[in-house]
């Protein structure tokens, strides 16, 4: 069997259309349709990338009377979500963000018994009438409160806005060709 007809069966084995083994080397859907007719070769890289793509040797695919056992190709080389670098750039912005969000959020926790420590102290240095310590404690807890909710906002705002791209970091992904360099 020849090199075009490998091609042939592989892609079909895998149920891919000419176009779609066309987009996971980088190449025109024409010049698929060009190495299955047997009127033009892959480039050595691409004769590479289609043996990774088929799970399948390069002796195989190069020499016409090597014969390989091929079963569910599919299976052992699962299709994996491509990365795009608009989405990398969207993920890695809306990291910096809920990095951000994250550390106004443990600042503020960290910061809310300040004023109501802040508080006591006053209240015990003045000595006021029982009455107006009671408001100067409410004040304080009321203030700590306050700082504690808004931190609890800033936690839940970033994991909203992370919640699109959890996947991203849950799944077994793939970047878009150039990606990884640019990233």
């Amino acid at each position: 069997m020849i090199l075009a007809d490998k091609i042939l069966n592989l892609r079909k084995k895998c149920g891919w259309s000419q176009e779609e083994l066309a987009e996971k080397i980088n190449v025109s859907r024409q010049s698929v349709s060009k190495w299955e007719s047997a009127q033009s070769i892959p480039e050595i890289n691409k004769i590479i990338e289609l043996s990774k793509i088929f799970g399948v040797t390069t002796d195989y695919l190069l020499k016409d009377d090597y014969e390989e056992i091929i079963e569910n190709i599919q299976d052992d080389y699962p299709e994996y979500k491509q990365i795009s670098l608009q989405e990398a750039h969207n993920y890695l912005e809306i990291k910096r963000n809920m990095a951000n969000n994250n550390s106004l959020g443990a600042f503020l926790s960290i910061i809310s018994p300040v004023v109501l420590l802040f508080m006591i102290a006053i209240n015990n240095e003045i000595l006021v009438e029982s009455n107006k310590t009671n408001i100067l404690t409410g004040i304080g807890v009321v203030t700590l409160l306050g700082l504690i909710a808004l931190a609890v906002s800033r936690f839940i705002k970033a994991d909203i806005e992370f919640e699109p791209y959890k996947s991203i970091e849950d799944e077994i992904m793939e970047t878009a060709y150039g990606v990884d360099g640019l990233i």
